[in-house]
Order: C-alpha cells, then structure tokens, then sequence
C-alpha cells in the first residue's frame, strides 16, 4: 500500500507537513523489513525539490527487498506453522536470559535470522546496535566499512556512514 496513512477516510490528504527527506528514507529502509505500507506517498517530496533522492532510495529499498523475497516467505511460513513464532521478535523473546535485550525496543530479529537496527533521527549515518550470543552475525549494510565482516556476540557494534540510499 503506498500513501495510506497521508490521507483521511474521504481520500483527502492530512498530512500537510512532510517528514525530513533522510528520515524517510530511514522508515522506508525498516518498512521493508516489515509488510510494507509507505503512508507518505514518495512524490509528495516533488514539492519540496527532493523527489530525486527519495526516488532513488525507495528504489534500493524495494531491489533489497525483492532480494529477501525467498527469505520471508521461508519466515511467513515458519511464523505460521509454530505457535508463539512470531515474524518480527523483540530481542528479549529470542534471546530471554539476555537482561540487556529487556530494554532494547528499537532493534528486531525478523524471522530467525535477520537482525533489523533502523536509524530512528534525522541527519544520522551512524547506529550502535547490540548482537546477542549467538555463533556469528554478519553485517550487510550498504557503504558501511563493516560490510561484510563477521561478528561474534555478544557484544555492541556501532555501525558507521549508513547510506540512505
């Protein structure tokens, strides 16, 4: 669904004031990590001379997300057939003798193996993220001199230049 929330129930528009273009970005990045929805529609940003970079992030965005198709079906299917599986896990229900995941709210494992850490603020390309035990953890972020490298947790990790795009 692209432009749901930016309208009300008549189909007009409410949302009058634009988010920054980079955090946007930042919530189109974690939306596809999740069902997508965009609820600001991305030509919206024609009005303020940013359609460009938004176009171009939203593109990379969907061409990852197409990329992880296998892996969330794999993750659908798996949620559905195991009770208390859920998609999108809470570090704490993964990892629930780890106390320093009780006060993680804005990091998620989605399916089983992919760790989600969005940037959650404007004008930011850095993110501490926490990697619990497990046997290994690779980061895959674009334009991040981590790339590609393996971690062992656990351990905290500060991810560093993260492309919007």
């Amino acid at each position: 669904m692209v432009g749901g929330n930016g309208y009300d129930e008549s189909g007009n528009l409410f949302l009058l004031e634009l988010p920054p273009y980079d955090l946007y970005l930042r919530w189109i990045q974690v939306n596809a990590m999740m069902p997508m929805q965009m609820s600001v529609a991305p030509w919206r940003f024609k009005k303020v001379g940013q359609f460009e970079i938004v176009n171009e992030g939203v593109n990379r965005v969907l061409e990852l997300r197409t990329k992880l198709r296998k892996y969330f079906v794999t993750a659908i299917e798996e949620a559905s057939k195991y009770p208390f599986s859920p998609l999108i896990r809470p570090l704490w229900f993964v990892w629930p003798t780890d106390a320093k995941t009780f006060s993680i709210s804005d990091q998620y494992l989605l399916g089983g193996c992919v760790m989600v850490a969005p940037i959650l603020y404007p004008n930011t390309t850095n993110r501490t993220l926490y990697l619990p035990n497990a046997s290994r953890w690779k980061v895959c972020v674009a334009s991040s001199e981590q790339q590609s490298k393996t971690f062992y947790g656990p351990l905290e990790l500060v991810i560093t230049n993260i492309s919007l795009t």
